[in-house]
């Protein structure tokens, strides 16, 4: 069974200087000079000038701007682009890059511009050239769905667990704050999964086994793979009315009741495929290569 490292060996964490703000300045990183900008440009509201902060993400997802009263500092590490296939590195003062900022105090008018790293998947020894799911893996490697169980090895034929999957899920939505706690006893607070896990107890992308376990670790099925994909579907507003009629499965008696709506739509929106022309194997495991193409794919 995979363990925490399957999902985060390859992630590096930006650690940021947070350290007080002198006044005035834009804080960057250490043994840079802090940048004291003159006060200009805004909008005056009374006596209260207005200046407003505006976010360059170089080809990231656009960011809106924000407008605030003169002196108020903004955390930058609370505002976090992301562009398909690149790493964030983080915000600079600068348009050419060399000063890093954590925060901005607003004196003046004033734009961050976002750094990137191209993220390319390395050449993992048990992925042979011309695989299957190899355009799948580079989908998911760049932009940070999943990574390698270490450092040469992406181990393609290993199940995937239900914290596993909602992780990826996560991930694939911007990692936002989860605002709710979850009920679950099996799911401790310094688990990998915890924040996925509540985020998607919150969302109803799923649900526990019990009303108190949601037994992280258990392999995920192809049933339940489907399910949580149409929960997720719903919850991003997509149409999931399609439905695909998998009787030509001689095992499609074995989708159980809960899940056979959900698989009806993933098959029909061809998510999930038969894993020969007769079987569609709901209640067999999905390796990490299978969910690697079946988010590609959604």
């Amino acid at each position: 069974m995979a363990t925490a490292c399957d999902l985060f060996y390859t992630f590096s964490e930006i650690k940021e200087d947070k350290g007080p703000s002198a006044e005035g300045t834009i804080e960057a990183d250490p043994g840079s000079k802090p940048i004291t900008p003159p006060s200009s440009g805004g909008s005056s509201s009374g006596n209260t000038k207005i200046f407003t902060l505006k976010f360059d993400t170089d080809g990231g997802n656009t960011l809106s701007s924000i407008t605030k009263v003169s002196g108020t500092t903004i955390d930058l590490t609370e505002y976090t682009p992301s562009r398909e296939g690149y790493t964030f590195i983080g915000w600079y003062s600068d348009s050419s890059l060399t000063k890093k900022v954590t925060s901005v105090k607003l004196m003046r008018d004033t734009i961050v511009y976002a750094k990137w790293a191209k993220r390319d998947a390395p050449n993992f020894v048990d992925v042979p050239k011309g695989a299957w799911y190899e355009d799948d893996l580079k989908f998911v490697y760049a932009n940070g769905i999943m990574f390698g169980t270490s450092a040469t090895h992406f181990s393609p034929d290993l199940t995937t667990s239900r914290g596993m999957l909602v992780t990826m899920l996560y991930r694939m939505e911007g990692e936002p704050t989860p605002k709710t706690q979850h009920p679950f006893s099996d799911v401790s607070s310094n688990s990998y999964y915890e924040e996925a896990v509540r985020w998607a107890f919150a969302n109803h992308i799923v649900t526990g086994h019990t009303p108190t376990l949601f037994a992280p670790d258990n392999p995920i099925t192809r049933e339940q793979l489907a399910t949580i994909l149409y929960r997720y579907a719903q919850y991003k507003g997509k149409d999931v009315s399609a439905s695909a009629d998998i009787s030509k499965y001689t095992d499609s008696v074995k989708v159980h009741d809960y899940a056979m709506s959900a698989m009806r739509w993933a098959c029909a929106a061809g998510l999930v495929r038969g894993t020969s022309a007769t079987t569609l194997s709901p209640t067999g495991n999905a390796t990490r290569a299978q969910v690697a193409a079946i988010l590609h794919r959604f």
